[in-house]
C-alpha cells in the first residue's frame, strides 16, 4: 500500500488537486473494503473539507464538500 500510495503521489506530482486526490484516495489497493466507514480530504488553500462517509468502503460515497471557511467567517455551524 505504502508503494502504491508513494507511486501514485509520485506520478501526480505538480498536477494534484481534491478530484486527484479523491481518485487516489479510491484506488482498490489503498482501501479497506470492510471497515473503512470515513474518508476525508481537506484543502487548505480554499478551506474546504471534503468527506464521504456512510457506506463501506467510504471511498465508493459521494464525497460532500464543506466549507470551513464560510463557517468561520459566519460564526460557525447552524
Amino acid at each position: 500500500s505504502r508503494d502504491t500510495l508513494g507511486n501514485l503521489l509520485e506520478a501526480a506530482h505538480g498536477k494534484l488537486d481534491a478530484e486527484k486526490m479523491i481518485e487516489i484516495l479510491r484506488t482498490p489497493e489503498l482501501v479497506n473494503r470492510r471497515d473503512s466507514m470515513a474518508s476525508a480530504l481537506f484543502e487548505p488553500d480554499t478551506g474546504t473539507f471534503r468527506v464521504g462517509m456512510g457506506t463501506a468502503p467510504a471511498t465508493d460515497a459521494e464525497f460532500l464538500t464543506l466549507d470551513l471557511s464560510a463557517l468561520v467567517r459566519e460564526g460557525g455551524a447552524p
